[in-house]
């Protein structure tokens, strides 16, 4: 089959990242979720309960899955930010928020 000078993938010797899609049909790069970025993960979640006055059922349940992970013991700046993000949830009285502080 011929390709016309014109193709878009011409010259293109290998295929991108973004092209791959895992066994979920993902892409790979959004499938990961390296322990690393954890503590980044969970002030993004603190500023989302922030932001909707601590009603926010995903962010709390990860923010606890995070506590409750055996990694966290060691690592104590990610506790003390995992906490310090579910003071809005506490506030408004969410009890996993509450029985982690």
């Amino acid at each position: 089959r011929a390709v016309s000078a014109s193709s878009p993938k011409q010259g293109r010797s290998r295929s991108l990242k973004s092209d791959r899609v895992g066994k979920e049909g993902k892409p790979e790069f959004e499938r990961e979720n390296p322990w690393e970025y954890r503590t980044l993960d969970a002030r993004k979640w603190g500023e989302k309960l922030r932001q909707s006055g601590g009603a926010g059922p995903s962010s709390v349940k990860h923010i606890l899955k995070t506590l409750k992970d055996s990694r966290s013991l060691s690592e104590i700046s990610l506790r003390r930010t995992a906490v310090e993000a579910l003071v809005p949830a506490a506030e408004i009285g969410h009890r996993g928020a509450l029985a982690a502080q």
